[in-house]
């Protein structure tokens, strides 16, 4: 790269071109791999988990005048893949207009700002027996950064069955109790379910008695959200 933040990157072809020390050490590792006969020939299995990440999304999220300013896409998405990680599952970071028909769950945390094909091709996704789960403050904008009419989450309220009226956001050190998964961070919303069922809500703070964690069936498929951030154990425990 001659531009951007990785323009003082070597990588594998330094700037200087391909007579370099960089350039031979990767060619000799090469040649290395390929002389190990018990990995010649490997695959990789294609992992069941995909974890949606859009870069708009991500600008997005990081404008000014929002909610919260702890509200985090990177440190979501992360704790969501450790979680899996921990259980030996590995997964695919794609793009929520991606063809995922052949993951068995996806995972969309913080997706701020999505647009209409993007909502489509995850309801496709759904419909078509997959199951989709979406975190807090997801669906809000689309491309324009202009809200989407509505219940929160926004594009989201339809696919998942809720109807949020507000948002909770919670301070820095501040907890809220579940009634399952242990307890709850960063986030909270006031409202109720539609077509959805709560398998989890608020029991402590401005908004106990709300759904925090829903699940609707959609044919074969099912459609979960989390309302906050939730604790690793209690990842673990949705995971499960």
């Amino acid at each position: 790269s001659v531009a951007g933040t990785e323009k003082f990157h070597s990588a594998m072809v330094p700037h200087v071109g391909s007579s370099t020390a960089r350039w031979r050490e990767v060619v000799e590792l090469g040649r290395c791999l390929g002389a190990i006969s018990e990995v010649v020939g490997s695959r990789v299995t294609q992992p069941a988990v995909a974890v949606i990440h859009d870069t708009d999304a991500r600008w997005g999220n990081e404008l000014s005048d929002h909610p919260s300013v702890d509200v985090d896409v990177i440190a979501e998405t992360r704790r969501w893949h450790a979680a899996l990680l921990a259980r030996g599952v590995t997964s695919d970071i794609r793009r929520s207009v991606d063809d995922l028909s052949a993951y068995s769950l996806v995972v969309v945390p913080v997706q701020y700002l999505i647009t209409r094909e993007a909502i489509d091709n995850l309801t496709r996704y759904v419909e078509g027996g997959g199951a989709i789960v979406v975190t807090y403050f997801s669906g809000i904008v689309d491309e324009d950064d202009h809200l989407h009419a509505g219940a929160y989450p926004g594009a989201f309220a339809e696919l998942l069955g809720v109807s949020m009226e507000e948002f909770s956001p919670l301070m820095a050190d501040e907890q809220v109790e579940l009634t399952r998964f242990g307890r709850g961070r960063v986030f909270s919303e006031h409202g109720t379910v539609t077509t959805a069922e709560a398998i989890a809500s608020y029991a402590s703070g401005p908004t106990a008695g709300s759904p925090a964690v829903t699940r609707r069936q959609v044919g074969p498929g099912a459609a979960y959200s989390v309302g906050p951030s939730l604790s690793p154990g209690g990842l673990a425990e949705l995971l499960n």
